[in-house]
């Protein structure tokens, strides 16, 4: 089996000029440590460090290196995570160093298994509690120019091109730089900045083709089979991230509106085409079912947010599959609802909540999910100023999905935590404050049983959040909101 970095092997053509024993020693340990290198990376990196001190010059120990390390990053605790990260990107760097060609192909091949683990390392880092984000940007950066150095390699000097792996992968560190972008600040001034909102939007089309060429690009293991299922679901993610930025930022004064509104439209237009698609390929799961439903209840927030700005607006429903159908405008039509092509807000509501019921009719593990998911999106619709009756249904809606998920047998920590959070929500936007003392104190419950390390998260995001704002005077839920 080959190595996990790339799937490939490095040549052996790399090794400059030495004494001829040494070059046979290194040689030979190199063999040795790629034998190791998928059942005992451990071994195989002390493998690699003898080679290297035999044969400080080889591309192809230090390649391995790098590789063998990696293996080990995957499957490391946290706190050795950090120390395997430094010693396998400075191995990758060290080719670059001793291939004086410029064009190699262990240069290639470390540029490109480089730019791979710094991406998948800034992922990791998200689920810190407190994200070092000048560290996630400094990764990514760097990733993004190993991509870019990899396919000029590529291009210039015929290494073997890039493969679903690798595209994908370069998706997912663009993607992962436009949500640093938008939370640099909360998206407030770049929904204002011409410049800002290209690098965004620059950033969100990038990522797309990336994503698209992944599933379009050869398969790196087609023994593992469903490729084009993992990167069309994290593209539909990534544009779902875009929308919800574009559709905050519509309630943004002075924000950018008719170019938020046509570049939010695109993005939920090409969402859909790809979830439809999805639920093609993946036959009986539920997953695209609930992520299709998830592009609908976009489709929800969006058309609220536009709404305020232009009543009885629609979404253009694809007239093809396929994004480029969409012209990019947002206007309004005669508000009759299920006009065919158009999409408006209680057709989207509908479609959306039939996704979820029929995923959850396929397998009951949906239920958690899909419940949390159509709990927020009526407590959003709560939120936008409507008549008193209609908010009600809103809230009403929501506490019972929501009390539905925390009820659930076997639901996971967080699932549960974020349903009782939700609660506490709606009974602050209902003036209760016993009912919010409640929720929050079961909330904090799980969160400090499964998750202590983010407890004080949690309580400072209740201390801002507005839902609570009407009763946070409170003395027990003052108490409660007491960072520890």
């Amino acid at each position: 089996k080959t190595s996990a970095v790339m799937g490939k092997r490095a040549g052996r053509g790399s090794c400059a000029q030495v004494e001829p024993a040494d070059r046979a020693v290194a040689e030979d340990l190199v063999r040795q440590g790629e034998e190791l290198l998928d059942s005992d990376p451990s071994s195989a990196l002390e493998h690699f460090d003898r080679a290297i001190e035999a044969q400080p010059t080889s591309q192809v120990a230090w390649y391995n290196r790098g590789a063998a390390a990696t293996e080990l990053w995957d499957n490391a605790a946290a706190s050795e995570r950090s120390q395997l990260l430094d010693t396998a990107c400075r191995s990758f760097r060290q080719v670059l160093v001793l291939d004086t060609s410029k064009r190699g192909e262990v240069r290639y091949l470390s540029t490109l298994a480089c730019a791979r683990l710094l991406t998948r390392a800034a992922s990791s880092w998200e689920d810190d509690a407190t994200p070092n984000t000048d560290l996630q940007t400094e990764a990514l950066t760097e990733a993004s120019n190993g991509f870019e150095e990899a396919l000029r390699l590529t291009e210039q000097w015929g290494h073997e091109g890039f493969d679903d792996e690798a595209w994908g992968s370069w998706g997912e560190c663009l993607a992962h730089r436009m949500r640093l972008e938008v939370d640099a600040d909360g998206g407030q001034d770049t929904c204002r900045s011409p410049a800002r909102m290209e690098a965004i939007t620059s950033l969100c089309a990038a990522a797309s083709d990336k994503f698209s060429r992944a599933t379009q690009a050869e398969i790196a293991d087609e023994a593992m089979g469903g490729s084009d299922l993992h990167w069309m679901t994290l593209h539909v993610e990534h544009l779902l991230f875009f929308v919800n930025f574009a559709r905050k930022g519509l309630g943004v004064e002075g924000a950018m509106l008719e170019e938020l509104g046509a570049k939010a439209t695109m993005a939920w237009s090409e969402a859909l085409t790809l979830a439809q698609g999805n639920v093609q390929l993946a036959g009986q799961g539920w997953q695209p079912l609930a992520l299709l439903g998830d592009v609908f209840g976009a489709a929800v927030g969006l058309l609220m947010a536009l709404a305020r700005h232009q009543p009885g607006v629609r979404l253009p429903l694809p007239v093809e599959a396929s994004p480029t159908s969409v012209s990019g405008t947002w206007e309004s039509i005669a508000p009759t609802s299920g006009t065919e092509g158009w999409l408006d807000e209680a057709l989207a509501l509908a479609r959306c909540e039939a996704a979820y019921q029929e995923a959850v009719a396929r397998d009951s593990a949906a239920a958690a999910t899909t419940g949390l998911a159509l709990g927020e999106l009526y407590l959003d619709m709560a939120r936008v100023p409507r008549a008193a009756e209609e908010r009600e249904a809103c809230l009403k809606r929501a506490a019972g999905s929501l009390q539905m998920v925390a009820a659930l047998s076997g639901v996971d920590a967080e699932s549960a935590a974020t349903a009782w959070y939700d609660l506490a929500c709606i009974a602050g936007l209902l003036g209760k404050p016993d009912h919010v003392v409640e929720a929050l104190r079961r909330c904090f419950d799980r969160v400090q049983r499964s998750f202590p390390e983010r407890l004080s998260k949690w309580i400072q995001e209740a201390r801002e959040d507005d839902d609570v704002a009407r009763v946070r005077d409170h003395p027990e839920i003052q108490r409660l909101l007491q960072v520890p």
